[in-house]
């Protein structure tokens, strides 16, 4: 099972993707692993991104199992958080 995760380093928050999440903060609190300064506004966006990710799930499971959500907005949102996200990582490189 892979985990998504965003850790709070010195200035900023660093987000990231992993199957062992417990190893992985083992070595985030040993200092073996150097952050690179990322910009506040490519963090932005990928947390943007993975919410939209997150809001498309949801409106596909509830499709899937037909929990009765009124409204497809989620599905929208989502795409609107991907697109707005993806274009704050492309703007801050």
């Amino acid at each position: 099972m892979y985990y998504v995760y965003s850790l709070k380093c010195g200035d900023g928050y660093y987000v990231g993707c992993i199957d062992d999440l417990k190893n992985r903060l083992e070595r985030h609190k040993s200092k073996q692993l150097i952050l690179k300064n990322m910009s506040k506004a490519k963090i932005s966006g990928y947390v943007m991104a993975i919410t939209g990710f997150v809001l498309i799930l949801i409106n596909a499971l509830d499709y899937i199992f037909n929990w009765g959500l009124e409204t497809p907005i989620f599905g929208m949102l989502g795409i609107i958080f991907i697109a707005i996200g993806m274009k704050n990582v492309r703007k801050s490189r």
